[in-house]
């Protein structure tokens, strides 16, 4: 699944750079956490930086082989990061948010299952930027806009290789 992850999003990524001036970083740089879902359902979330027209993002792509999870739901309004000093910043919905899929096939004699994906931007402010540049974040909580899932959703993250932070010195902010 990660290999197809990897593929699908440098593809959108790719797209975004030569449709628009902005400096590139690969998904691969990213963090990676995977989430069970209270169904048993795995959910991979990759967090990335990226430059666009001058304005930096925080990118958080999620992706399942089980299309009834997301069901068209995206992440709604603020976000929360929980950073390692017990700071947070809020970041405020930028309606940059949505879906793809990717339908299954065989290959090579097997199956590959549909791959479903969604996405949730955020603009970083020069004062979260720095934030980010001195501390890791530990945990993401969102709200989806869904009926009956409408309780605050937390993903623990792992950044102890400074990730996010070598993203933003790479790109320059």
């Amino acid at each position: 699944m990660a290999s197809r992850f990897l593929t699908i999003t440098s593809l959108l990524f790719s797209i975004s750079i030569n449709a628009q001036e902005n400096n590139f970083i690969a998904a691969n740089d990213g963090i990676s956490s995977v989430l069970n879902h209270k169904s048993g359902i795995s959910i991979e979330t990759r967090i990335v930086i990226e430059k666009e027209s001058g304005q930096v993002k925080i990118i958080f792509w999620q992706e399942t082989e089980n299309g009834f999870i997301f069901k068209n739901i995206n992440w709604k309004g603020e976000i929360a990061l929980l950073l390692d000093n017990g700071e947070s910043l809020r970041l405020r919905d930028a309606n940059l948010k949505g879906h793809m899929m990717q339908p299954g096939a065989y290959i090579a004699g097997m199956y590959v299952p549909d791959l479903y994906q969604r996405y949730s931007a955020y603009y970083l402010s020069p004062e979260e930027r720095e934030l980010l540049k001195k501390h890791s974040v530990v945990l993401v909580s969102y709200f989806l806009d869904d009926n009956y899932e409408k309780d605050m959703q937390h993903l623990e993250v792992n950044d102890s290789g400074h990730s996010l932070k070598a993203q933003l010195v790479a790109i320059g902010k």
